[in-house]
Formats: structure tokens, sequence, C-alpha cells
């Protein structure tokens, strides 16, 4: 959640002027010293009391705690500023300052969190490892205050019995450099799930269990939306179901959200019969499902330019940014056109858009030739779209472009190391 300092410094200056007779002595001491130090720029947002500064060293410092919504300030110790309604900023899909690529496949499986400056671009720093379990093809996630990712798939090992996969929910800091912590378990191991995120939730949708070729009659994929908390460590629930099972072997589905509305484009068909005859069929949908409801079924809301089953996604505050892989489809056969040798290496990689307020698609955006591959880690700034490392193959580049023009996009520099599959993230 992305937290308005601004509006809390006009509120305690509020309610300082509005003290009176019947206000306690110490309240009014903290709310007089509140006032003053919110000016001075000793404000700061921390998701929850363990992410409080060291007391020793922030004497003074006001901190708002997210998870309980309570202002506090540094006397000693940590207290609650008198009671007062402290005004939220609205929850935004885009970030302000930094961007990250967080995991992957490269030489070897990546657990390693590069960040990146949207003003400045690249080359990348290393702020540290998201847990001690490396992992590509995970889904990813982001708060206001921390970047998650959730399942993919890990070196097989005893604590993965399920060919490889992590249930893994893992969290790293924004404000703070360093590494990453686990925080709770998905329903189960999975991978290629899409990532969605909006104030409160993570979501995950179009998940696979298996890394290999699934088994006709079980169940690897399913049309379960999952959701776990950011103001709370905890495992995932079942909120949900998507209107159509994506069979992302292989594939991956783009994940997208507005302020009220998470959303899913492309990946690989498997839900009628001239689908189910031929594998590694792209698909064309937009899903979307309501935040608010805990039992939500996605519908179909339109349709993206063309078939795409490697889809890499982002998004603005208006729009969905998809960067997939397919040139063409024949839907009279039930075929991929303009598609690389064996279906692996793509020929077109270009970014398409889709409208939030209706699923209108604009069609064609960008063009991310010889930049970062299909499938890419997306990150949003409030201008720009940025896509990193690859989810057909592995690459280092990182590239940006305008989401008020349809601009060819440019390279920015490039990520620490070669990323296949990452996840991305924006602060």
């Amino acid at each position: 959640m992305t937290i308005d300092l601004t509006n809390i410094i006009k509120l305690i200056q509020k309610k300082a002027a509005s003290v009176d007779v019947n206000t306690p002595t110490q309240d009014l001491v903290d709310l007089i010293k509140a006032a003053k130090k919110a000016d001075g720029n000793l404000l700061i947002a921390v998701d929850s009391a363990g992410d409080l500064p060291i007391i020793e060293t922030s004497i003074g410092t006001l901190a708002y705690q997210t998870d309980l919504g309570v202002l506090r300030i540094n006397n000693g110790r940590w207290d609650a500023v008198a009671s007062m309604p402290v005004a939220l900023g609205a929850w935004s899909p885009v970030g302000k300052t930094y961007g990250y690529a967080v995991g992957g496949g490269g030489p070897e499986y990546l657990s390693s969190i590069d960040k990146f400056v949207f003003a400045t671009g690249l080359p990348a720093t290393n702020i540290g490892n998201i847990s001690d379990i490396n992992r590509y093809n995970s889904s990813g996630h982001s708060s206001g205050t921390h970047g998650y990712t959730t399942g993919g798939q890990a070196p097989a090992q005893p604590t993965f019995p399920i060919a490889g996969n992590t249930s893994e929910i893992a969290k790293f800091s924004f404000v703070t450099e360093a590494n990453g912590t686990l925080v709770g378990n998905l329903i189960r191991q999975q991978m290629y799930g899409a990532g969605i995120s909006n104030a409160a939730y993570g979501y995950i949708v179009n998940a696979q269990k298996y890394y290999y070729d699934p088994v006709p009659g079980t169940d690897e994929f399913t049309t379960q939306i999952e959701r776990f908390s950011f103001s709370s460590d905890a495992n995932s629930a079942y909120v949900g179901n998507m209107a159509f099972r994506m069979q992302t072997n292989y594939g991956k589905s783009s994940g997208h959200n507005s302020e009220t509305h998470g959303y899913s484009a492309g990946g690989r068909e498997n839900n009628y019969a001239p689908y189910i005859t031929k594998n590694y069929i792209p698909g064309d949908r937009i899903q979307s499902f309501p935040f608010a409801a805990d039992d939500a079924t996605a519908e179909v809301v339109g349709q993206i330019a063309k078939h795409s089953s490697v889809c890499g996604g982002l998004s603005s505050t208006t729009h969905g940014y998809l960067l997939s892989d397919v040139g063409g489809f024949d839907a009279t056969n039930y075929e991929i056109i303009n598609f690389g040798q064996n279906g692996v290496s793509p020929k077109r990689q270009e970014v398409d858009a889709f409208q939030f307020a209706n699923g209108s698609v604009h069609g064609f955006v960008s063009n991310l030739m010889n930049a970062a591959g299909p499938g890419a880690a997306g990150s949003s700034s409030t201008s720009d779209g940025f896509f990193s490392g690859s989810g057909i193959t592995q690459s280092q580049v990182c590239s940006k472009f305008p989401f008020a023009s349809n601009a060819t996009a440019v390279s920015v520099g490039s990520l620490t190391i070669t990323r296949y599959a990452p996840t991305g993230h924006q602060y």
C-alpha cells in the first residue's frame, strides 16, 4: 500500500490545532512534537511493529505503522500519538523510484534481488537474496513497502516433494536493502502463476502444479484464485475461480491490476475440444475479477491483439501491458504461425495494451526486438514500463517504453546477471 505522508502531516497539524482544555497533557505534548517533526521530515512509514527503527538511533522520529493504522513517536519508546484518523494515499499499481528483478534462471537457479532507479536506469545493483531457496517462474507482487515472490520451480530437494516446485511466500523490504524472509505458504507447490496485487493482498492465478509434462486426469492446472495478506505473515487462501483454465505447461499468462480488479491475459488454452487435440496453443482472452469479492468468479472482458503463450505483464493506472511471444495464430487449423524453430524462439517481441475500464484492446504500443524477451519481469513507474530479463531465453537486458505514446522501447542498461523468468516489482 502506498502511504501519502503529506496527508498524514496535514492531519497531524489539524489535530494539533484542535486541542482544548480536555486534551491530556501528554497527548498535547506528543501532538506538538509530531507537528514540528513532520514538517522537519522525520516522518516515515513502516509495515509493522517489527519494522520500526532501533529506538536508540531514532529518538524523535515519527512512524506510521500501516498494518494497524497507528501513528507512533519515539519518546525513548514507540508511543502511539493521540487517537486520530490518518488518511492513507490510494494504492497504485505504479512505483515512483525503483524497479526490481528477482530470482529467475541463469547460469543456475537464482534468488538474488536486483534493484534499479527508474529515473537513471541501470546498471542494477544487487541488494540481497529473496530466500535461501533459488527459484524461477515464480509469481511477483508489490505492496507499498515490500516485494513478494510466491511459488516457482526450485532445485529438487527433500522439502519439495512435487517435482521440485515450491509453495513458499517470501518478501523483501523496499525500504531496507537486505535479504528477504519467508512469511507463509501457498495452498500447494506450484509455478507459472500470474502475480497480481492490490492495496491489501497478493493474488496468484493460472498456476501449474508440475514442471514436467502433465499426467492426464490429474489436477496439474487450476482455475483457482489464491490470495495472501500483505498486513500479516500468513498462508494463502482460496478466494475464487478464473473463467477459463489456462494450460500453463511451458507457457505463462500475464498479471495486471487496477485499483479495483485483477486481470490476466494470454497463456495456453486447454478448455475446449480444438485446443485439447494440439499442444502449445496460445490464448488471447483477457480475464478479470473484482478485488472486493471473497468468492469471485472471473469473466472474460476482452481479447488481446494476438494469441500469446508466454507473457510478461505490468500495469499503469489505466492500462495493462503485456510483452508476449507469438506473431500470429491460425484459428481455422488451430496452429501457431510466425513462431520460431521448435516453438521456442519467438519472432515477435512486442508490447500490447488493453484498457482496464472496458477491456478494449489498443494493440501494439511498442517494439522490444533484440531487447528484453517475452515473459520478462515487468516493473512500472508513473510514466514508463520496464521489462527485464526474459521468459523464453536468458537475458540481462532491461528495456523501457513510455505509457504516453507508441514509441520503440530503448535499452536502459543491464541487470547484474542474466535472468530467465524472474519476477518484477516496483516501489
